[in-house]
């Protein structure tokens, strides 16, 4: 009898290590997949893994998460919400369930539901940058600009180094008309992530920024400063700032390159940035962004910055950075040495 109790015993553990090892393969082979871009044929294993381990949490996300980049955001809420009825999934699947969920809603147009969403998983799970960076991103194309910047700014506290944040605050910046702030969020933005096509955008939107602060008159006489009907706290700094370009553009040379333009306007905000201690910034732009780009004035790397930014939307850039490999060795050791 105990020899029988013994075999079946180890038939039934062989069985286990079987089903474990098959559930495994089929796992790494659906993740495999979902990465190639095969998000159908990754979702037939992942479904075929279910059988061997029913309600499985890590499975329904990737299901959920494979069908979200299939679009199919209704499945994809479907296997969402099973991921996130398993009482016994950790708190980081948990997590990612609730971004894959609350970006669907998002992308379905049920934003206050995505919203609630993510107020809730802050709520329960603490803080998590991405999380407030999808909650950001919901009150930003909501028009609550207030909650967008307290939700990028969480983010950011959380990881400084998460690009997105940087540049979706830039927007909220521009289109609450605080440009300084805007050109600070953009440009470490670049700095972190500087070949994308959001880098185009970023580096677009810069120009932008630059271009829009002031205008010589038709008539040739004077100069009009844009400044916005309702003030804000960055007017007086914006106005200073403008009123600096103005001064600089009487010894502006025109036969410059679009490149070594942006250069001059990096080195102009930058120097005024340096050079301006009273200005009244808080938060990521009194604690990041001045400070850094105060110190690459002091430093000298200003032009090796400018074109390393620069590099998505010019080949000059490039081109110059090849030629000065010595100096961007330079700005590299000093980054890391800076604990940039």
């Amino acid at each position: 009898m105990k020899k029988i109790i013994s075999v079946l015993f180890f038939l039934f553990c062989a069985n286990l290590i079987f089903a474990q090892s098959a559930l495994d393969s089929l796992y790494k082979a659906g993740i495999k997949l979902h990465d190639e871009g095969k998000y159908e044929k990754a979702i037939e294993l992942y479904k075929q893994a279910l059988k061997i381990k029913p309600d499985d949490p890590a499975l329904n996300y990737e299901i959920a998460f494979s069908y979200f980049k299939m679009q199919d955001f209704d499945k994809c809420l479907i296997y969402s919400d099973k991921a996130l009825e398993d009482k016994n999934a950790g708190k980081e699947n948990k997590i990612r369930a609730i971004l894959t969920k609350g970006s669907a809603l998002d992308y379905l147009g049920r934003r206050k539901e995505s919203i609630e969403l993510f107020e809730d998983c802050i709520k329960n799970y603490g803080p998590d940058y991405l999380v407030y960076y999808n909650l950001g991103v919901d009150y930003y194309n909501t028009i609550n600009y207030a909650k967008a910047e307290e939700s990028f700014l969480n983010a950011i506290n959380q990881k400084k180094d998460h690009a997105g944040s940087h540049y979706m605050l830039g927007y909220v910046m521009r289109d609450t008309h605080r440009k300084l702030n805007a050109m600070m969020c953009m440009y470490y933005f670049l700095y972190l992530e500087p070949e994308s096509e959001r880098s185009k955008d970023a580096y677009k939107q810069l120009n932008k920024l630059h271009n829009n602060l002031f205008k010589k008159n038709e008539n040739g006489v004077g100069t009009t400063i844009y400044m916005e009907t309702e003030a804000n706290e960055s007017t007086t700094t914006d106005f200073l700032y403008a009123m600096q370009k103005v001064l600089e553009m009487k010894d502006y040379d025109s036969t410059k390159t679009k490149t070594e333009i942006f250069f001059d306007n990096t080195k102009s905000l930058f120097s005024f940035l340096n050079n301006i201690k009273t200005l009244q910034l808080k938060a990521v732009w009194k604690d990041v962004y001045a400070p850094f780009f105060s110190d690459l004035v002091t430093a000298d790397f200003v032009d090796v910055f400018s074109y390393y930014v620069s590099v998505s939307s010019s080949k000059s850039a490039m081109d110059w950075l090849e030629n000065h490999t010595e100096k961007f060795k330079k700005f590299d050791a000093w980054l890391t040495e800076k604990g940039y």
